[in-house]
């Protein structure tokens, strides 16, 4: 089975080998210059799929990074003491709204008014 494997390996190399070895003759840095925009933005970029699950995956990000951040912050609450549910919803609430539309939004999604 190794043995097998290591054969279809070392083909597959050389293969890529032989492709990669010619392909500034194939597709240089003159044939992109001489491109159109259309063309280089057809060859170069992404699906709207994967944009949009990039963006997803992005505020994914941002909630999971201003989580981390209010739990940080909340640290230096006692832990199992009722302040604390009410320093997480004012840590949520505060520091993550930029503008008072923000905190409209969070209060009317948290379900609390906030300081």
């Amino acid at each position: 089975m190794a043995l097998k494997r290591f054969v279809d390996d070392f083909s597959v190399l050389a293969v890529e080998a032989c492709l990669i070895a010619k392909l500034h003759t194939v597709f240089g840095p003159v044939d992109i210059l001489e491109m159109d925009d259309a063309m280089v933005l057809a060859i170069a970029s992404e699906s709207e799929d994967a944009m949009a699950q990039r963006s997803r995956s992005e505020e994914k990000l941002h909630v999971l990074e201003n989580g981390l951040k209010a739990l940080r912050d909340m640290q230096g609450y006692e832990s199992g003491s009722a302040d604390v549910y009410e320093g997480i919803l004012h840590v949520l609430c505060s520091k993550r709204c930029t503008n008072h539309a923000d905190r409209v939004i969070k209060q009317h999604r948290l379900g609390i008014r906030c300081r």
